[in-house]
């Protein structure tokens, strides 16, 4: 009888072996989350980032979102609008700052998370 070893692994392995057929590589993966996973040709792995939104995942499409936000709240404490400042807004379907700010505490992460994806 023939035994087979079964693993289970995250999404980003599943990526790195369907773009280099199980073989050596790196991907980078740049999307809602971000994370970096390679393969060296002895069969190793490391990976860098993927910690989730609250703790890491920068150039994902969350951390954009949110720190164009938190960069169009500073602009507006300062006194120099952005375009940021209306156009994440209207993005939103909300015209007032305020607005934006009572969407960012109702929705800690799901409202916020639309903004950095172009999803509404």
């Amino acid at each position: 009888m023939k035994s087979s070893v079964q693993r289970v692994v995250g999404d980003e392995v599943i990526a790195l072996d369907a773009a280099f057929h199980g073989g050596p590589g790196i991907l980078q993966i740049a999307g809602t989350g971000s994370n970096t996973v390679g393969r060296a040709p002895d069969g190793s792995r490391e990976s860098a980032g993927g910690w989730s939104s609250r703790l890491g995942d920068e150039g994902s499409g969350y951390w954009i979102g949110v720190n164009s936000v938190r960069r169009a709240l500073h602009a507006h404490d300062r006194e120099q609008p952005t375009p940021n400042s209306s156009e994440g807004g209207r993005n939103l379907g909300h015209s007032q700052l305020a607005d934006l700010i009572n969407l960012g505490d109702r929705h800690a992460r799901t409202g916020l998370c639309r903004a950095g994806t172009g999803h509404k």
